[in-house]
């Protein structure tokens, strides 16, 4: 599986889905696949993770993880994030704090194991933080 982040991008083997890029843009997501990795690698399967991959002044854009780790589900969901003012706020802060879920997509997105989605964000890390602070992610 592969894992690619492009301007208002996020692609997995080829299916997108579309982040706000006016605060975050491709080339700043090391910090975020780093905090992907520890939520990760603590799944368990009992509890439902987030994995954030977009930020705007109302929400943030993330993939809601359910189920077992040999059949992981990603679903695109919209957390609430009121009260982000960009240019005041850091996304860093405000993007992985815990947040209310205030919509799902009702289709899944991507359905893969654990090790499979560990190894993709593994692999693109090391893509990003190659190219911190120049241009796109891919891997």
């Amino acid at each position: 599986m592969n894992l690619e982040i492009q301007h208002e991008l996020v692609s997995f083997d080829g299916s997108s889905v579309r982040y706000d890029a006016r605060y975050l843009r491709a080339n700043e997501f090391a910090p975020i696949l780093r905090e992907w990795i520890h939520r990760l690698l603590a799944y368990d399967g009992d509890v439902r993770i987030y994995l954030p991959f977009g930020i705007d002044d109302e929400s943030v854009a993330a993939f809601e993880v359910s189920g077992p780790p040999d059949i992981m589900s990603l679903r695109v969901v919209s957390l609430g994030n009121l009260g982000f003012v960009p240019g005041v706020d850091s996304w860093r802060e405000s993007i992985f704090h815990e947040m209310p879920v205030i919509d799902r997509r009702p289709q899944v997105f991507l359905v893969c194991t654990k090790d499979a989605l560990l190894s993709a964000v593994d692999r693109c890390l090391k893509s990003a933080e190659a190219t911190e602070g120049q241009g796109e992610t891919s891997t």
